[in-house]
């Protein structure tokens, strides 16, 4: 489904076992892009997404509405990877990250929790 671009300005691309070729028109003046592949109705929005992340154009051989849902989808998938975590979500540089508990006194290895609490939550007497 995928071929090399002939000469700049131009794609090609597999549709139904033939070779397709168009012109290809940036309006920022870009290359056109090394490989291109057949999209239609049935191209799920991650497929496209991981297709389009790797520098790979997409024909769209379907209905109009079609691919503007499928550039809607794809503007999500945009946005969400270059959107911060929330403030929630995200540790702040205060958080300790696991030292506190390592020079902690510990349960006497006697489970898994190695708590760091006066009194180990299975009963065991911290060390």
């Amino acid at each position: 489904m995928t071929a090399m671009s002939d000469a700049a300005g131009d794609i090609a691309w597999e549709a139904d076992g033939a070779v397709q070729r168009a012109r290809f028109v940036s309006a920022r003046g870009g290359p056109a892009p090394n490989r291109a592949v057949a999209a239609g109705d049935e191209t799920t929005a991650d497929a496209a997404f991981r297709l389009v992340s790797q520098g790979t154009a997409l024909v769209w051989s379907g209905d109009y509405h079609n691919a503007r849902q499928m550039l809607q989808a794809l503007g999500r998938r945009i946005d969400r990877r270059r959107r911060p975590l929330p403030p929630t979500i995200r540790r702040p540089p205060s958080t300790p990250t696991g030292r506190h508990r390592r020079s902690a006194p510990t349960c006497s290895g006697c489970c898994w929790c190695r708590c760091a609490t006066a009194r180990c939550r299975c009963g065991g007497p911290p060390t």
